[in-house]
C-alpha cells in the first residue's frame, strides 16, 4: 500500500526532472497563436474531453477581436443541421464567424457538413477574407476525415491538478472585472473563493466515490456563470449571501448534482470557500495553511500567488484523509501502464485455457450448494463444451472468457446482488451469504444479522421497522457485517475517528438497530450512508438516492460532520476483494 501511495509523485517527480515541468501540466488554449494557422478555408477543430467547454475562451477571444457582434453558434443535435449549413452559406458571404458545436450529436448531418467543408478549396470558391469556422465535437468515429486532415486542431482537456485549474481562471479573467469593483479586496477573495471551490469539485473525481458517488461534467461554464451571477447581485456594494449560496450551490452546480448525498457534500465544501467566514484576515482553507485568498490589488498579484501553489496536492485541501491517494488515481496509472504493454505469449508446458476453465469450473462446481440450479447447469454445460460433447454456445463462450479473466461472468452477475469482487471472492462470499441464510433455517433467528448476507438488505429492515411497530417493540435486533470507508471505530472513546494510515476498510462493530417513532438524532451523531458495494454510484431511484444506497447509520463523533462529509466516510456491505 505504501508503494501505491508514492507511485503518483514520484513518477511526477521523475517527469519533471527528466523532461521538465512542461510535461506536467497542460498548457493554457491561446486562441490568438491558433487562429493565425487559420484561414477561410481552414476550420478550427475543437476536440473536447469530460469537463472541458471552450465557448467561455471563444467569445472571449471574438470580442478581443471586435468581433463579437459577428458570431454565429449552434449547438448540433437532431434536426440541426439545415440550419447549421444556411448559416455557414451566409457566412461565407458576410465575412462573420460560425461555431458548430458538438459535432459528434449530428451524426446525420457529417456528410452533408464535410461535402459543405469540401467547397471552400474547390476553384472559383467564393469566400469572405473574414469568415472563420469553428468545431467542436467529442472523439467519435463518425466525424469527417478528411475535415480532421485540412483543419487546425487542438485538444480541449480540462486542467489537471488544482493549481492548472486555477490558473486557467485567472487566465481567462480580464483585469477590468477582477480590479474595478466597488467591494474592493473583498471582491477579488470572493472570486479567488469561486475558483477555487470550482477547482476542489473538479479534482475530487480523482479520488473515485470517496470524492463524488457519480461522476459530474463541471466544466468552465458553470464557473463563468457563478462569477457573472456574483457580479450582478453585488452591483451595489452588498453581498446577499443566503441568495447567492442558493444559487450557486443549489442551481448552478447543484443542478448537475442528482445523487442525495452528493448534494450534501457540494454544500459542505461551499461553504469552505464561499461564504462571510471566508473574508476573514486569518482564514485559511485548510489546516496546513497553504492555501487562502491572498490580500492583492491586481489580476497579476494573485496569479504569481497560483505559479507558488504546490504542484502535488495533498489529500488534506480537499478534506481527505492520506489514504484516498490510495485510491483511483493510481490504479488507473498502473492500468494504463499494463495496457500499452505489448502482449507476448511465454512458450512452456503449462496448462492449456481450456484445462484451466475446466478446473476452475469443477471447483466451483464442488462448492456450490446443489439449489443453485442455473449455476451448476452453466458450469456443466461449460464443462461439456470443454469436452466436445456439446456445442459452445456464445453465452457459454463469454462464461469461458470470464474464467481466464477471473471474473464473475454476465451470466451470473445480472442474476445476482451487486458485487465488485473478482470470480474467487465472489464465489467464496456466495458460499458464506448461502451458509448464512442454511443455518437461520435450520437453528432458528441468530443473535446477530449479517446484514451483508441479504440479497436486499432494504427488505430486511423493511421487515424490521413493521416488526416492532407492534403494541410491544422489543429492544430491536443486532447487525453485523459492515466496514467503514475513510474513517474508522475508536473502541475505547465509543466514536468514530480518522483511519490509520494504510488501513483502508476496517470493520465497524455490530450496531443495534432501534426502531423509534418521530425520532430526533442528535447534532452530534454522524449520518453515514450504508452502501452495498464500494462504488456507490446505482441507478438513481425516485427518492433522489442510489439502489446502491441501504439506510442512513447514525454514528456518534466528536468531530462536526462536515468533517467527515468532507471525506466521504461511509460504510460499506462488502468489499471489491
Amino acid at each position: 500500500m505504501l508503494l501505491y501511495s508514492c507511485i503518483v509523485s514520484a513518477l511526477t517527480e521523475f517527469v519533471m526532472e527528466n523532461l521538465g515541468k512542461q510535461f506536467i501540466e497542460n498548457p493554457p488554449v491561446d486562441l490568438a497563436t491558433l487562429y493565425q494557422d487559420m484561414s477561410p478555408a481552414t476550420p478550427l477543430v475543437f476536440i473536447l474531453s469530460t469537463g472541458s467547454d471552450p465557448m467561455g475562451a471563444f467569445q472571449r477571444f471574438a470580442k478581443e477581436r471586435d468581433y463579437s457582434e459577428r458570431v454565429q453558434s449552434i449547438s448540433l443535435g437532431q434536426g440541426q443541421g439545415p440550419i447549421a449549413e444556411r448559416m455557414i452559406k451566409d457566412a461565407l458571404r458576410t465575412g462573420n464567424w460560425v461555431f458548430l458545436q458538438n459535432c459528434h450529436l449530428a451524426v446525420s448531418w457529417m456528410l452533408p457538413m464535410e461535402e459543405l467543408i469540401k467547397t471552400f478549396t474547390e476553384p472559383g470558391a467564393t469566400i469572405h477574407e473574414n469568415f472563420r469556422l469553428y468545431l467542436s465535437s467529442m472523439p467519435c468515429t463518425t466525424f469527417p476525415v478528411t475535415v480532421l486532415q485540412n483543419s487546425v486542431k487542438v485538444t480541449n482537456e480540462p486542467p489537471k491538478g488544482l493549481r492548472a485549474n486555477i490558473r486557467r481562471a485567472f487566465t481567462e479573467m480580464t483585469p477590468t472585472f477582477f480590479e474595478e469593483n466597488i467591494l474592493g479586496k473583498i471582491w477579488r477573495k470572493i472570486i479567488f473563493g469561486i475558483c477555487f471551490f470550482h477547482a476542489i469539485i473538479q479534482e475530487r473525481k480523482k479520488f473515485g466515490p470517496l470524492g463524488w458517488n457519480i461522476c459530474y461534467e463541471f466544466n468552465d461554464s458553470d464557473r463563468e456563470c457563478a462569477l457573472l451571477n456574483l457580479n450582478l447581485y453585488c452591483q451595489e456594494g452588498k453581498i446577499p449571501w443566503d441568495a447567492l449560496t442558493y444559487i450557486t450551490g443549489e442551481i448552478t452546480y447543484g443542478g448537475r448534482v442528482t445523487d442525495a448525498w452528493d448534494q450534501r457534500c457540494l454544500r459542505t465544501i461551499l461553504k469552505r470557500f464561499f461564504s462571510p467566514e471566508t473574508l476573514g484576515e486569518e482564514y485559511k482553507y485548510s489546516e496546513s495553511g497553504i492555501y487562502f485568498a491572498p490580500v492583492a490589488d491586481s489580476l497579476q498579484n494573485f496569479k504569481e500567488y497560483i505559479e507558488n501553489l504546490p504542484l502535488i496536492d495533498d489529500p488534506e485541501i480537499f478534506g481527505m484523509h492520506e489514504n484516498a491517494n490510495l485510491r483511483k488515481e493510481t490504479n488507473t496509472l498502473i492500468s494504463t501502464i499494463l495496457d500499452v504493454q505489448p502482449r507476448t505469449t511465454a512458450q512452456g508446458s503449462g496448462k492449456s485455457n481450456d484445462e484451466i476453465v475446466h478446473e476452475l469450473a469443477s471447483s466451483i462446481l464442488a462448492k456450490i450448494p446443489v439449489l443453485l440450479f442455473n449455476f451448476q447447469n452453466s458450469l456443466q454445460t461449460l464443462n461439456k463444451a470443454i469436452a466436445g460433447f456439446v456445442v459452445m454456445s456464445e453465452e457459454m463462450e463469454r462464461v469461458y472468457h470470464s474464467f481466464l479473466n477471473n471474473q464473475v461472468p454476465g451470466l451470473w452477475a445480472n442474476a445476482a446482488y451487486p458485487s465488485l469482487k473478482p470470480l474467487g471472492g465472489w464465489v467464496k462470499d456466495l458460499v458464506l451469504r448461502t451458509s448464512f441464510i442454511d443455518f437461520w433455517l435450520k437453528r432458528g433467528q441468530p443473535k446477530s444479522f449479517w446484514i451483508s448476507g441479504f440479497f436486499f438488505p432494504q427488505g430486511f429492515l423493511t421487515g424490521l421497522e413493521n416488526q416492532f411497530s407492534l403494541p410491544s417493540p422489543e429492544d430491536g435486533v443486532l447487525v453485523h457485517g459492515m466496514f467503514m470507508d475513510a474513517s474508522r471505530w475508536d473502541d475505547e472513546e465509543m466514536v468514530i475517528e480518522d483511519a490509520l494510515p494504510r488501513q483502508m476498510n476496517p470493520m465497524l462493530p455490530v450496531i443495534h438497530f432501534e426502531p423509534h417513532q418521530n425520532y430526533e438524532p442528535h447534532p452530534s451523531l454522524y449520518h453515514a450512508p450504508l452502501y452495498k458495494t464500494g462504488a456507490r454510484a446505482g441507478t438513481l431511484s425516485t427518492t433522489g438516492h442510489s439502489t446502491n444506497f441501504v439506510v442512513t447509520v447514525l454514528l456518534p463523533s466528536k468531530r462536526p460532520s462536515d468533517y467527515w462529509i468532507s471525506k466521504g466516510s461511509a460504510l460499506l456491505c462488502q468489499l471489491n476483494e
